[in-house]
């Protein structure tokens, strides 16, 4: 049931003030309507334009922050992989140093049977009976366990074999070295030029923010340049 919006008259016997409250002009939510009431319309208004100005404040975004992200983002990348193939390189160096060892620790014990061979026959051939069959065929079994532990060929473990080997277990130790000093290097420059670059971001003023950029930027082309040429052992 709808009720009436006409206001009825005030009861008799009211005071003056009762009267006032009774005639005050109302709204449809039951309050008094003054000039600190914020009406809805109002507020919606107020929002969107608040909304509008923030959308506007998004729209009109800094270019050195975009440029400088992204840079950041490749030197990030960059540093992983030449972090990856840094430790591949320790991890290549500490193999073959444990190959090498290993081939030079058999070459010492060939080395040490051959010289034992060797003085036996020596000592033999020496001896009154050396002319007797036995003797001699002791002395030719001595001389060819030392000419065995010297070179063997069909095995492939003979002192010469082994020296050679240890020799190319060098080469690539070294070769190993050379990268991880070199990609150490190369990661070390490229977390440099991170820092520089995030510090360009909080940089106040255009020509301390583009010559921060600039020099990250220098040092990462810098630094994925060496790491090139490292890689492919050009340095």
């Amino acid at each position: 049931m709808r009720t009436s919006s006409r206001r009825r008259p005030p009861p008799a016997g009211l005071s003056i003030f009762a009267r006032r409250w009774h005639n005050r002009p109302e709204t449809a939510w039951g309050f008094q309507m003054g000039d600190d009431v914020e009406m809805p319309n109002e507020a919606v208004e107020r929002h969107e334009q608040a909304h509008g100005h923030a959308g506007h404040g998004h729209a009109e975004r800094d270019p050195h922050v975009a440029r400088m992200t992204l840079l950041i983002i490749m030197l990030a990348t960059a540093a992983a992989i030449a972090g990856k193939v840094s430790t591949e390189a320790e991890l290549g160096y500490l193999t073959h140093h444990i190959a090498q060892s290993d081939i030079y620790s058999e070459y010492q014990g060939k080395s040490d049977r051959e010289t034992v061979s060797a003085g036996l026959a020596k000592l033999a051939s020496l001896l009154p009976n050396a002319s007797d069959p036995a003797a001699q065929q002791a002395i030719a079994e001595f001389r060819a366990t030392a000419a065995h532990m010297a070179s063997d060929e069909h095995a492939g473990n003979g002192k010469a074999q082994l020296a050679a080997k240890a020799a190319k277990e060098a080469v690539l130790r070294d070769a190993a070295a050379v990268r991880l000093e070199g990609f150490e290097y190369v990661v070390s420059v490229l977390a440099i030029a991170i820092g520089i670059g995030s510090a360009s971001l909080l940089a106040g003023g255009r020509l301390p923010r583009m010559v921060l950029g600039g020099v990250s930027a220098a040092a990462g082309v810098a630094a994925a340049a060496y790491g090139v040429l490292v890689f492919f052992g050009l340095n």
